[in-house]
């Protein structure tokens, strides 16, 4: 799909209170060009990374996905609707650290 035009029409962002940040964005793509496809992704790669990816021929996507125990885990969800795009993002502004199997500690 092409883009034609991109415009941000709203956009906020939280302070980080307790290493938690919450964003919210509404964009217009005027892109809009139906397809024949038909998707949809529910993969889990592990037991901290969860996706929900679905696409309606072009005209309705949605997109979940949850992880923990990695870096920024967090909630993500958007959707869009004729090219009218909603996203949500609520995450931890910490880095995982793995070796150790807990949040990232800087001096």
């Amino acid at each position: 799909m092409e883009l034609i035009k991109f415009k941000i029409l709203y956009w906020w962002s939280s302070k980080p209170k307790n290493n938690k940040a919450k964003e919210l964005q509404l964009n217009l793509y005027l892109w809009f060009k139906p397809t024949i496809d038909f998707k949809i992704d529910l993969s889990q790669y592990d037991t901290n990374i969860f996706k929900f990816d679905l696409d309606l021929f072009g005209v309705l996507k949605l997109w979940v996905s949850k992880n923990k125990k990695t870096d920024h885990a967090g909630f993500r969800f958007n959707l869009n609707l004729l090219g009218l795009d909603f996203d949500y993002s609520y995450y931890d502004t910490r880095h995982w650290n793995y070796y150790n199997n807990s949040w990232e500690i800087y001096e």
